[in-house]
Parts: C-alpha cells; sequence; structure tokens
C-alpha cells in the first residue's frame, strides 16, 4: 500500500455447476489463500456462486434462494484489508440479473448487473438474465441493504488512488465498454469479472483486448475467466486469467484452478500517466456512486518483477530471448535513420 502499491489477485474456482454450498467451500478457500498471501484485491468469475453454465436451472426458485444465502456467507467472510469481487445471480422485483458482488471486511459494499447481455451463436442468456437497471436500486439480500448499480465506484479511505470498478464480462467485447465511463469518472483498477470460452484463435484475441484496454484508459485491469469445471459438449473453457497495467500484461495463466494469479498494480504511476496525458479527459457523471471501504496501510511485499536496466525492455536485458538481437537491430536502425540527414 505504500508509495501506491497494492497487490492484487485473479482467481478460477474448480467449481461444480449449480452446487452453490460446494462453490462457496471453493471461494473461500481461495479466499483465505488470498489473506495469507496480504492480497487487496480478489477478483474471482461471473457466476462462480452457481455456475455460468447452469442454463434453466437458473429458472429454479431453490438455486436463486441458495445462490442469495451463498453471497450473504461469502461477504461475511471477507477479511479486513482485502476487497472480494465475485458473480452471483441476484433476483430483483421478479427479473434475474447476472452481478458481480463487492465485499470487504465482512459486509457487502455494492452490486454490479450485468449491462449487456449477449444472445448470439453459443450464448443465450437473455433468456434467464435482465440487462442493468437505468438507476440506482436498493436490495435486500439476507441481513443486508445493499445498492445495485452499473455506475459504483469503490475508493479506499487510504489510498486515494485505488478506485475500483467493475465490468462483468461481454461489457467489455462491445463498441463502448462501462470501463470507459469508469475510468473517465475516477475509477484507477477495472474488475472483470467473466466467462469466456474457447475457440481457436480467440484466447489471444481476448488476450491483446484485455491489455489494450488498460492501455486506453491508463488503468489496472483485473480479469477472472472461468474453468474448465464449466465445460460441456457445446463450450469449453480454460480459466483464463490475466492482469494488465497500463497496456503491459504482467502476468496471467490457464487451466490453473484453485490458484491464485498474483501481482502488484503501481496506482501512483496510472495517475502520472493520467496527469500527463492531456487528452485522457476527466467528467463528473452525476449518476455515479462512491462507496468508500478501508484498509490498513502497510508495506507491499513486490512480487512484480522490476528491471535492473529501466531504459531497456526485458527482452532486451535477456540474454536467452531469441527477440534480442530483433530489438538491438531496430534501436540501431533508429538511430541511423535519426542521424541519416
Amino acid at each position: 500500500m505504500r508509495h501506491g502499491f497494492i497487490k492484487v489477485a485473479a482467481a478460477t474456482p474448480a467449481i461444480k455447476v449449480s452446487d452453490c454450498n460446494y462453490n462457496t467451500s471453493k471461494i473461500l478457500n481461495l479466499i483465505n489463500m488470498a489473506k495469507k498471501a496480504h492480497v487487496h484485491l480478489l477478483v474471482l468469475p461471473e457466476l462462480c456462486v452457481t455456475g455460468y453454465t447452469c442454463g434453466d436451472l437458473f429458472f429454479q426458485q431453490n438455486l436463486i434462494e441458495s445462490a442469495e444465502k451463498s453471497v450473504c456467507i461469502i461477504a461475511s467472510n471477507v477479511p479486513s484489508n482485502m476487497v472480494v469481487v465475485f458473480g452471483a445471480p441476484i433476483q430483483h422485483k421478479g427479473k434475474l440479473h447476472n452481478c458481480a458482488v463487492v465485499a470487504s471486511d465482512g459486509k457487502l459494499l455494492g452490486i454490479i448487473p450485468k449491462i449487456n447481455i449477449p444472445n448470439y451463436q453459443e450464448f443465450y442468456e437473455q433468456r434467464w438474465f435482465t440487462p442493468a437497471l437505468a438507476n440506482e436500486e436498493y436490495i435486500k439480500i439476507g441481513d443486508y441493504s445493499v445498492v445495485m448499480s452499473s455506475k459504483l465506484i469503490f475508493t479506499c479511505k487510504e489510498l486515494s488512488s485505488f478506485r475500483l470498478a467493475c465490468e462483468v464480462c461481454e461489457d467489455l467485447w462491445v463498441p463502448n465498454p462501462p470501463s470507459v465511463n469508469h475510468t473517465i469518472n475516477g475509477a484507477t483498477v477495472i474488475a472483470n469479472i467473466s466467462a469466456s470460452n474457447e475457440y481457436a484463435e480467440k484466447a489471444e484475441y481476448r488476450f491483446n483486448l484485455v491489455k489494450g484496454q488498460s492501455g486506453r484508459l491508463s488503468c489496472g485491469y483485473i480479469y477472472a475467466d472461468t474453468g474448465e469445471g464449466e465445460s460441456t459438449t457445446d463450450v469449453v473453457y480454460t480459466g483464463h486469467d490475466m492482469i494488465c497495467d497500463n497496456g503491459i500484461c504482467i502476468a496471467h495463466h490457464k487451466l490453473k484452478p484453485d490458484k491464485l494469479l498474483i501481482s502488484e498494480l503501481d496506482l501512483q504511476k496510472l495517475e502520472y500517466e493520467r496527469r500527463k496525458r492531456n487528452t485522457f479527459v476527466t467528467t463528473n457523471d452525476k449518476a455515479y456512486k462512491y462507496i468508500d471501504f478501508s484498509i490498513k496501510m502497510s508495506d507491499t511485499e513486490l512480487t512484480l518483477d522490476i528491471p535492473h536496466y529501466p531504459f531497456l525492455p526485458s527482452l532486451a536485458s535477456d540474454s536467452n530471448n531469441n527477440n534480442t538481437n530483433d530489438y538491438y537491430e531496430e534501436v540501431l536502425t533508429l538511430q541511423a535513420l535519426s542521424l541519416k540527414r
């Protein structure tokens, strides 16, 4: 936390479809692992409480009630000094919403419903889910009364540069992702809870999409994807988790269920990047609600590789990298072109 660093993690629990009790135990295990690793922000996949591929089981009241009980159990077990974002179906006024749930210090902070509900190719979400409502609503979940809105930003009282917003899977893939509005209204970190399936070359496109979005928005972007426990004869999932920072993917993995992907974000650097970009224009959308949370200031042990030679890309300082010669050749060519005249 000191000097603007926060430790973040993405993880894919090995769930069982529609078994909320089992899935809750898996999620709690990951939360405990994150606590031991001193993680400040943990992001888990879309609908991980129930499973994304429940199909028409989403019509069953027993599943929805079980999911809401699990949401309360998970929230009550989130320790202090940590924020957890996870996916669950939330019922409101007779309709079902695909939501990101944000919890910290044993309580629910807010619920963010998915805005863009895909209904093309292999996706049929409009059969079960309703898009986010236009205005914020307060809903009752267990003993909690919590705000549900697509325009929530969670702000750390101790570290003003730690401002978290969320989007849900397809929200990133549309022409105007919600994360654009989130960041120009102050968010420095975006959590994306996802259930993105696999087919040929999709992983590379997704990788570039997440990395590029973090660069365009000068933000930290944590992407948590659902895993192979969701795979069916129609769709395959690999748990492609990513952590990106201002256009650079600093950590990613696949096919590692119940494992934490951990790295650190330099929030002071992100704020600096925004200050020097005069085209990064901020706004004040009065529909946004800012919700405080608290994390005790302490030293953050860095696992992030800090280059010893900051004026050389890491590939150029690695003598075993096949691209090293290409890099030096490019540098010499650029210098030659500059000196040519």
